[in-house]
Parts: C-alpha cells; structure tokens; sequence
C-alpha cells in the first residue's frame, strides 16, 4: 500500500522542502539523517495501522474475472463493483458508514 502520509511544504527550486534544509542547516546532516529514519518509520507504522484498521471484520467476496477487471456483487448495496485484479482487501466504492471495512477480494480464473 502506497503511505498516506505525504510531507508538505514550501519546495526548493530542486524539490527538496526546506524545512529539512532548514533542519539540516541548523542541527547538521546526522540530524537529518536521523528525522528521516524516523520519518520513514512513521510511515510504517501509520500504513501497517490502516491495513489492519480497514481490514477488521471485512467480510469475503468471490471475484470473477471480466475484461481483465474483478467483478463482485458488493455485500453492502448489492451492485456490481470492478477493481483490479487480484486478491485481497479493497475499498467498497458505495460508500456509506457499513462499507467503511470494505471487503476481501477472493479471485477465481474465469475470464469473460
């Protein structure tokens, strides 16, 4: 899963944010070195908790195989949703506070 924390700032002409120039400047490369490790951990960490939190108490769907795309009946408003092909835990579009959990893609061969 791709981080849901993204830093933002003010950017350098290279792209760089300059808070972590500023950061660099002001307490040296060791420093910096070590704000990004935690920074990195962080991230981790904040991912490993949404996988976890998104994914208690999703129920499983059977995916069938459609013009490349999974194609489920969705157990919350019982209309059909595509998402990309292969197992595991997705967002349910429908929205709604019941569909928060999402659900757990179980992908069979049957392309059609």
């Amino acid at each position: 899963m791709t981080s849901h924390i993204t830093l933002r700032g003010n950017r350098d002409a290279d792209g760089s944010l300059k808070f972590l120039k500023g950061f660099q400047d002001a307490y040296g490369m060791e420093r910096l070195d070590l704000l990004q490790d935690w920074i990195a951990q962080l991230k981790a960490v904040y991912d490993a908790e949404v996988n976890l939190m998104s994914s208690v108490g999703a129920p499983s769907v059977i995916a069938k195989k459609v013009k490349g795309q999974a194609e489920i009946l969705c157990p919350y408003c019982y209309t059909t949703h595509y998402h990309g092909w292969g197992s595991g835990h997705r967002t349910a579009h429908c929205g709604g506070e019941r569909s928060l959990r999402g659900y757990h893609l179980v992908c069979v061969e049957n392309d059609t």
